[in-house]
């Protein structure tokens, strides 16, 4: 009759294992979830720094036009950076408002 209270310790003992083994998962897909989305804000910022950086080397050019036709094509080549930049600016409010409410989010956690 020893058997039968061995044999519920080990099932009481496999439920509370399994009950921490389910725990676990839980924090580990939620952890996994947010290093996710942390990880999609920095190839966004990344994106969009690259993109600037594009952009900062095409305007550092030195040439200023040789005749009054290259001086206009350089003005409208340079009036389509303004409106290139102007979605630029939309994507950095945006990627600003993805930042303050990560840090919102995560404040003081540590995605180990």
């Amino acid at each position: 009759m020893r058997i039968l209270p061995y044999l519920y310790s080990c099932v009481i003992f496999s439920r509370a294992t399994w009950a921490r083994l389910q725990d676990q998962l839980k924090a580990r897909t939620k952890r996994l979830a947010s290093a996710a989305e942390i990880h999609g804000f920095n190839r966004d910022l990344n994106d969009l720094i690259t993109r600037l950086q594009e952009k900062d080397a095409a305007l550092s050019m030195e040439d200023l036009g040789r005749d009054m036709a290259s001086v206009q094509g350089l003005q409208r080549k340079h009036e389509g950076h303004e409106r290139e930049l102007l979605v630029v600016q939309q994507q950095v409010e945006t990627l600003n408002a993805e930042s303050g409410k990560l840090q919102a989010a995560y404040q003081g956690n540590v995605l180990l």
